[in-house]
């Protein structure tokens, strides 16, 4: 075939390529469109598969004082996706062998004898395993219910002082016996992480989870208030609420302990991280499949009617033919959510600095109009293959070489 041939066909592909994409973004641009009328999104929403970027959109100010714009390296509080993270990374310790068997209890590496404790050990400690932790079911307290969080909470906490904290009430059941999503148990995994590394939990996540992803435009915060991290991440993005009583008037969410959110809601990442995040964690990069295979596998159904489960760190939703994977993060200020989906690859990154956006849905509705669209997607693909074929036959036809 000549060099005619050749640059036909090459455009003939990238033409369908191309067509695609701008149908996608076309229905895509719609929903944005959309919360940004009725929920007054801000942020940024990406989409991808695991070769290209099909969608990108940055929306709204990252600053209303100084009239500065969100941009692509806008960086955000993502809450409670950063469980998915300390998941991965106790999974990881067990890969390191510094972590023996998910069915450990807690007291085997904060034991009663160790300097972690200025109170005694309470007996559950020895009955709660890791595992139980990973899957929400040890049946634990939520730590931001205690009478006493709001005095504690304007305090920056040593992660020795957050372990006494969190462990000053009893269960609320049989571990292992029921779901209970639990913030404490994510904490208390974090802590796990520091006892069993011999690192901070900023150190270990950054060196072992942060950097083989490729997230360099990410942070973890240690013992700090947001506030403060915001000198250090220029990038970050303030983060806001709608005050209902004043027809959703913007305003600027208060200040948050990062040392409290900690291993369970206090990571800041940029959109690309995040999709450089789904892309290593999913193919093998992060953690063994074996161990993947744990994190993505249903523990606990959350919900029936929609065909939810609880894995670790993350939900999976089982509705369609293959699983997707997703979680949401809301924490003043800021609403996020990560999803994957596995027939097709795809990624959903959607970070906003509006508290009071729906970002699950959000995400949801993106995936449903993509998957909606690959019927044309595969149209246009048997049109171009048409028209390969017809190039090949009137080349052999006229004796082009």
């Amino acid at each position: 075939m000549n060099r005619f041939g050749n640059r036909a066909i090459y455009i003939l592909n990238t033409f369908c390529l191309f067509t695609t994409i701008c149908s996608h973004a076309t229905t895509f641009e719609t929903i944005v469109t959309e919360y940004q009328k009725k929920q007054l999104f801000r942020g940024i929403v990406l989409i991808a598969d695991d070769t290209h970027m099909i969608y990108e959109k940055v929306v709204g100010y990252s600053n209303d004082k100084l009239k500065k714009l969100n941009t692509i390296a806008s960086q955000f509080l993502i809450g409670s996706i950063t469980k998915q993270f300390t998941a991965a990374a106790i999974l990881k310790l067990i890969e390191l062998g510094k972590i023996k068997s998910l069915s450990d209890t807690l007291d085997i590496y904060l034991p009663k004898q160790s300097n972690w404790w200025t109170q005694t050990m309470p007996d559950w400690f020895s009955k709660v395993t890791i595992h139980q932790l990973l899957s929400h079911s040890g049946c634990l307290p939520e730590y931001v219910l205690f009478s006493d969080f709001s005095i504690f909470y304007q305090n920056i906490h040593s992660t020795k002082e957050l372990l006494n904290y969190l462990t000053t009430k009893p269960l609320l059941c049989q571990p292992g016996s029921k779901y209970e999503y639990s913030g404490t148990g994510y904490n208390l995994l974090g802590i796990l992480i520091e006892a069993a590394s011999g690192q901070s939990y900023q150190h270990f996540m950054q060196e072992h989870i942060l950097q083989p992803a490729i997230m360099n435009n990410s942070y973890v915060p240690h013992e700090q208030m947001l506030f403060s991290v915001k000198k250090i991440v220029p990038h970050l993005s303030d983060g806001y609420i709608l005050d209902k009583k004043k027809k959703n008037e913007i305003m600027q969410a208060s200040n948050i302990n990062l040392s409290t959110a900690f291993a369970e809601a206090s990571l800041i990442c940029s959109a690309q991280d995040l999709l450089n995040w789904n892309n290593a964690l999913y193919s093998g990069k992060i953690i063994d499949i074996n161990y993947l295979a744990l994190m993505t596998k249903p523990h606990f159904i959350t919900n029936e009617l929609l065909k939810v489960g609880s894995g670790y760190g993350l939900f999976i939703d089982e509705s369609g033919s293959q699983p997707v994977y997703f979680h949401g993060g809301k924490i003043d200020g800021y609403s996020s959510a990560l999803l994957y989906d596995t027939s097709t690859k795809l990624s959903v990154v959607i970070l906003s600095n509006i508290y009071d956006v729906d970002t699950i849905d959000f995400a949801f509705e993106l995936l449903e109009i993509y998957k909606k669209n690959k019927h044309q997607s595969s149209f246009m693909q048997r049109i171009n293959n048409y028209l390969v074929s017809m190039y090949h036959f009137f080349a052999d036809f006229f004796g082009a070489e």
